[in-house]
């Protein structure tokens, strides 16, 4: 009697979980039902409780732009940012994925870090970004998302960070510097990996993204790697930092 109860009791306990995982995705992919407010600007679907300041649709379309040189882009994806101006979803997306400038999950995008008044930059744990530069950022990793699927896209594809993040930073930045000049800029920053390198332009990064930037730009424009062959071929990352230095002497 005893056993037969207590498989009774681990049966409902499984059911029950698998009840409050299915309501947890649920809720996690259907931001539209925490927030008050739906817009669509520049084709991008926005959930926010208060009026939308006009500023935020050239912060889309801008980071919209910069994108489009991915290989990856594809017009078919349809992106949502998800902003913090009072509903409870941030707070929650938050306290299931922790902490980050923008959590990006599937074509999701949820702004958790403080926004400034003119809409031009997001504030996270005392480092200033420039809205569209990291708005773009997380649009990236959609197109990851798109691209790998959700057994093959990281957390679950098991790539590693600085090809994941790199590849973001790269679309975004990465086309845009030279490679000597994002050395300069990282070996001239104080030796803590979450220093922010400036950049031109009010843009940059944290000096551990800075170093993945440079990484992926050498593999993808001096090697000449396709973007499968980067993520796919094994590659030591201490050995390839040596090589770059060695390149740019």
């Amino acid at each position: 009697m005893k056993s037969s109860s207590l498989k009774k009791w681990l049966f409902r306990g499984m059911v029950a979980s698998v009840f409050a995982l299915i309501l947890l995705i649920g809720f996690m992919l259907n931001p539209s039902l925490s927030y008050a407010k739906h817009s669509t600007i520049e084709g991008v679907e926005v959930y926010h409780d208060q009026s939308l300041d006009p500023a935020l649709k050239d912060i889309i379309k801008a980071s919209k732009a910069r994108i489009k040189a991915s290989v990856l882009y594809s017009d078919q994806l349809k992106f949502q940012v998800c902003l913090k101006d009072g509903s409870i979803y941030p707070h929650a997306i938050e306290s299931i994925l922790g902490d980050d400038v923008i959590r990006s999950f599937s074509n999701i995008n949820v702004v958790q870090a403080e926004t400034d008044p003119t809409h031009q930059y997001l504030t996270w744990r005392g480092h200033v970004f420039r809205y569209d530069q990291f708005l773009a950022h997380v649009m990236v990793h959609n197109l990851q998302f798109q691209h790998h699927g959700l057994w093959d896209s990281n957390p679950l594809g098991g790539y590693p960070e600085w090809k994941w993040e790199g590849y973001a930073d790269y679309v975004v930045l990465g086309l845009k510097y030279e490679l000597t000049e994002l050395c300069e800029a990282y070996t001239a920053t104080p030796d803590d990996p979450f220093t922010f390198v400036k950049l031109r332009e009010e843009e940059g990064s944290l000096k551990l993204h800075i170093r993945f930037l440079i990484l992926t730009k050498y593999c993808l424009d001096t090697k000449n790697l396709t973007y499968q062959e980067f993520m796919e071929k094994e590659m030591d990352e201490g050995k390839l930092w040596e090589e770059i230095f060695e390149h740019i002497k």
